[in-house]
């Protein structure tokens, strides 16, 4: 009996167990979906929180509406290989984005065309993307492994969107550049506006550009969550400070010599408003002085060594073998030339390149792949090479028939190799007198 008993407390308390199980599971799988959510979708959730506290997007948030990941995630293209991401080059295509664009079309597609890595080793975004773009951006590391890095948002705003080509593009402004960290350090978010000019130094488009970066993507490969506040910029702790831009009318002058200098006022007045302190462009300073991201690039080298070893300049030139470079008591008069067009503008070049119907120049094309290779371009110089003797059309020396001719075919073979070289002095200077703003990428 008293077994009997006892098998019958037991089936009650099992019971008991059951029901309390069936009554509680609801809670229980909301509380586990919750713990599941993807790097993705919390960075997705953030992101557009964060366009809500600029007070500046209230046109796209409208068209997401209530959206949620679910409903995004199947619109996003297929993932490009790239060699560069928001400030951020390498010369190995292991950065990856897929995309998805709405409102308004643009004549956009990224990179701009270029005859420099940067652009020919980089897939294309495909069909030109509309005025709002969300991103989300991948790196895979040496074993093949593929990492989430962040999301985006991309506002390409201008009067004309599509008249906004990667033609037409030059180079980018001086730039407004915020970061913010989240209060519970579950994510940092960067904030970068733009004005993007063409080759007549018009201002035709604005960039405004949105990055979270999630806690949850932090990696010993690399991520951008632990090395963000080491990027030129302000760091605030929220951004409705860029409310100021609301009500906003802005226009560039360019001085005889210098950047665009913008000039805001009120729209319908003219009266000049300063920017307010904490939206100016961070100055230049220390390390960054020769170059602007040296900072952001030592705290990559000193965190991600491996990654670190991809990092370059506009994807031609080993940022290790730049920063030699940079710190060299002398160079040669070559090796300006050659770094004056690597760290230039090359629109001539890239017209040639890309032109379907062009004649073929020897000369310029041995040039261009001195260029793509920035790296053996420059250990030749430093051994004593020269641009001429790199770009020169090669000679064929037929023997002469006869002894007593030997000294005018000496002489026609000096003419040409001097002609030749004064040729090539004179497409370097004609290229050097584009340089004057370094061709920066919208992206």
């Amino acid at each position: 009996m008293i077994l009997f008993n006892y098998f019958r407390s037991f089936r009650i308390v099992t019971l008991l167990l059951l029901l309390l199980t069936l009554v509680f599971s609801p809670l229980s799988t909301k509380a586990q979906s919750g713990e599941n959510v993807s790097s993705e979708e919390q960075c997705f959730l953030s992101l557009k929180e964060n366009l809500a506290e600029t007070g500046l997007f209230e046109a796209p948030l409208s068209l997401l509406g209530e959206q949620s990941y679910s409903d995004i995630e199947p619109l996003f293209g297929e993932k490009k290989k790239m060699l560069t991401s928001f400030d951020l080059t390498i010369d190995q295509p292991v950065l990856g984005i897929r995309l998805y664009s709405f409102g308004e079309q643009t004549g956009y597609t990224h990179p701009p065309k270029s005859v420099l890595p940067i652009s020919t080793k980089s897939d294309t975004w495909g069909d030109p993307v509309k005025e709002y773009v969300l991103a989300e951006e991948y790196v895979t590391d040496a074993q093949g492994q593929e990492r989430f890095l962040n999301c985006v948002f991309l506002h390409i705003e201008s009067n004309t969107p599509m008249n906004v080509t990667q033609d037409r593009y030059a180079y980018d402004g001086n730039s407004i550049s915020i970061v913010k960290t989240a209060a519970d350090g579950s994510y940092k978010a960067w904030y970068n506006q733009a004005p993007g000019f063409d080759f007549e130094d018009n201002h035709f488009v604005t960039w405004k550009r949105m990055i979270v970066y999630p806690m949850s993507t932090q990696n010993t490969y690399f991520n951008r969550f632990d090395v963000i506040d080491a990027y030129p910029a302000n760091k605030l702790e929220s951004l409705d400070t860029l409310e100021f831009f609301n009500g906003k009318s802005v226009s560039y002058t360019l001085p005889e010599t210098g950047f665009p200098e913008a000039t805001y006022t009120t729209t319908g007045d003219d009266t000049k408003i300063e920017l307010p302190p904490e939206l100016l462009p961070p100055p230049t300073f220390g390390i960054n002085f020769s170059y602007r991201l040296a900072s952001y690039y030592q705290a990559i080298e000193s965190q991600f060594p491996e990654f670190a070893a991809l990092l370059s300049v506009r994807g031609a030139m080993k940022y290790a073998a730049y920063k030699e470079l940079v710190t060299k008591e002398s160079i040669s008069e070559d090796e300006k030339q050659f770094t004056s067009l690597l760290f230039g503008s090359t629109s001539e070049l890239d017209t040639y390149y890309f032109d379907e119907n062009r004649e073929s120049n020897p000369e310029v094309d041995k040039l261009i792949a001195l260029l793509q290779d920035g790296d053996g371009t420059m250990a030749k110089l430093a051994a004593g090479e020269t641009l001429a003797e790199l770009t020169a059309s090669e000679v064929e020396i037929v023997p002469p028939p006869v002894e007593k001719n030997t000294a005018n075919q000496k002489i026609l073979l000096t003419i040409i190799i001097l002609l030749s070289v004064l040729g090539i002095i004179g497409i370097l200077y004609t290229l050097r007198r584009r340089y004057a703003l370094s061709h920066t990428t919208a992206i």
